[in-house]
């Protein structure tokens, strides 16, 4: 079975002021649509397992809150060798009581989760093969970017996603999708 994970899908206005005015630098960025706030990722699990995960999803919608603050811009480097920017988000009490339901739940189906750098609210901005090369000019433009003008990302819904077996250019798409509580005014620009 494929990898699969839990996470958050932004809302459209978050996503669209996420991408807006990226610097130009060597990374494979993620499409809009493909922003979300990984919760925990599922490395193995079988078909019965997936199949209660993904019934458990509407017990989650309810601890969902309305938004997180983004605390910082960082560059996360993977075990294997990739670099990942992220917008690293503050810690909220809904979002670590949020964790712990889903880590419950796939651990009393006896899945197990993976992390690499622990629990950290993120959403992956990018990604590069090694390391990226920043200099001044493009850091505080990255900070006036994320960090002025982009202070919170808003939530649509709750998701268990797996990576897309038709595709290779590293989309997602939801195996289970349940939306959440929302302002309406965070949906459409």
């Amino acid at each position: 079975m494929p990898a699969v994970f839990y996470a958050l899908s932004l809302t459209q206005v978050s996503q669209q002021a996420l991408v807006q005015g990226r610097p130009s630098l060597p990374l494979q960025w993620h499409q809009p649509q493909d922003l979300h706030l990984t919760l925990a990722f599922i490395p193995d699990a079988s078909c019965d397992e997936l199949k209660v995960l993904d019934e458990s999803l509407p017990l989650l919608t309810a601890d969902v809150g309305d938004y997180l603050e983004i605390a910082s811009l960082d560059r996360w480097q993977h075990p294997q060798g990739a670099e990942h920017w992220v917008a690293r988000c503050a810690m909220a009490p809904w979002i670590e009581s949020l964790y712990t339901r889903v880590r419950t739940l796939c651990e009393a189906q006896g899945v197990g989760t993976d992390s690499h750098h622990g629990f950290l609210p993120h959403v992956t901005l990018g990604w590069s093969h090694g390391p990226v090369s920043v200099n001044r000019e493009v850091s505080a433009e990255l900070s006036e970017v994320w960090l002025t003008k982009v202070t919170t990302v808003c939530f649509s819904g709750i998701g268990l996603y797996e990576r897309d077996p038709d595709q290779r250019s590293g989309r997602y798409r939801a195996r289970q999708w349940q939306p959440v509580k929302t302002n309406p005014a965070d949906l459409v620009e």
